[in-house]
């Protein structure tokens, strides 16, 4: 689809998963590239340009027209968000969208921001100081209302939470079917696309994690999985320390066996491990240890090397580990 297309939609709302990426992407390409979207988003307008009745193609068209001619030069200032990472651009998009109640009266209307990550991770502020730490390909949504009677997001992805303690605006987080309420904690939330578990950690504090059917009380080092299709809830105690290592740049692990590392290690990297040994295949082989989670998949192997005697060598795009 053509971007100025697709920028439109992402002005309306209306941008899917794909084109939103498509869109970070043609705007991390260079400067020009955002300083024409900041001259489209300063003059948007949904009052002329209303989507039930004009198409994407005509709203573009009708929306050029309005910049080249208008004299007005109204900007709407973006919600201030404070960055603690050196992460580049790329890694972190934030923008809002404007949304247009039906009322169609200037005082119902509100605005939409996005925070979306990339191939790592981006650690930032809210405006009530609560810290979040989003992790790779995640991203998190909330409106102008955000702060007002509560404190409401919608994760996709995964997250870690630092919550300012406000007992009379509570902090709520919104994924399919359900939402982790809290006033003021430190946790993880896991809500993937690909997968049919929503999945907290609970570092400090408390949080209710409640769906349609249930609600659950959670105390720190607990680990709730909830599945999507089941509705099943399950919750035990976990060593968070390792649950939550990703915000942290790590992947940490602790007395697992050495087939179910190399099982976890080759989804997480998407390749084939074929272990030929039977005393690396044993269940009583458990093996410690950490390294930094955007490791390449032989600079992995030789960390857990130090731990644990074997070789391994790539053929076909498969690892045999001897």
């Amino acid at each position: 689809m053509n971007i100025d297309n697709i920028i439109v939609k992402v002005l309306m709302g209306e941008a899917t998963a794909t084109e939103i990426m498509e869109f970070v992407q043609w705007l991390n390409a260079s400067e020009e590239n955002q300083k024409e979207f900041e001259k489209i988003k300063a003059f948007w307008s949904i009052k002329s340009v209303s989507t039930s009745s004009i198409s994407v193609e005509k709203s573009f068209s009708r929306l050029q027209h309005k910049i080249k001619h208008s004299q007005i030069k109204k900007q709407k200032k973006m919600r201030a968000l404070y960055y603690v990472s050196g992460v580049a651009a790329s890694f972190l998009l934030v923008f809002f969208i404007g949304i247009w109640n039906k009322m169609s009266l200037p005082e119902n209307q509100m605005e939409q921001y996005i925070c979306m990550t990339d191939g790592s991770s981006s650690t930032f502020y809210l405006q009530d100081s609560t810290k979040v730490i989003l992790n790779k390909d995640s991203k998190i949504t909330y409106s102008s209302a955000y702060g007002e009677k509560e404190r409401r997001i919608k994760l996709q992805g995964e997250a870690y939470f630092e919550v300012t303690k406000n007992a009379q605006i509570p902090f709520i987080v919104d994924m399919d079917g359900a939402t982790v309420n809290v006033l003021g904690t430190k946790f993880t939330v896991c809500n993937r696309e690909n997968s049919s578990l929503i999945k907290t950690v609970l570092l400090e504090g408390s949080v209710r994690f409640t769906s349609d059917e249930q609600s659950v009380l959670m105390i720190p080092n607990q680990k709730l999985s909830f599945d999507k299709k089941t509705k099943y809830v399950e919750v035990k105690d976990v060593d968070v320390a390792i649950e939550a290592a990703w915000k942290d740049g790590l992947v940490k692990y602790r007395s697992v066996s050495f087939k179910d590392l190399m099982d976890r290690l080759a989804k997480d990297y998407g390749t084939s491990v074929v272990i030929d040994n039977r005393r690396l295949l044993s269940p009583d082989l458990k093996v410690s240890g950490s390294f930094d989670a955007d490791s390449t998949f032989n600079s992995v192997l030789e960390v857990i090397k130090r731990t644990v005697e074997f070789s391994w060598k790539k053929e076909n795009g498969i690892y045999y580990i001897k």
